[in-house]
């Protein structure tokens, strides 16, 4: 998966109240950072 993927998953799974603080930061945000938050959000749906 591309960074871009990566990043695109990241903000559709980050809580709306975050959304754009997330979006300011992505360029400074790892990539482990970002599957975290991917994955947080996946386990929340089960």
């Amino acid at each position: 998966m591309s960074r871009e993927e990566l990043e695109q998953l990241a903000l559709s799974a980050v809580p709306a109240d975050l959304y754009y603080d997330l979006q300011d930061t992505l360029n400074e945000t790892p990539d482990e950072d970002l599957w975290t938050i991917v994955n947080d959000d996946q386990e929340l749906e089960h």
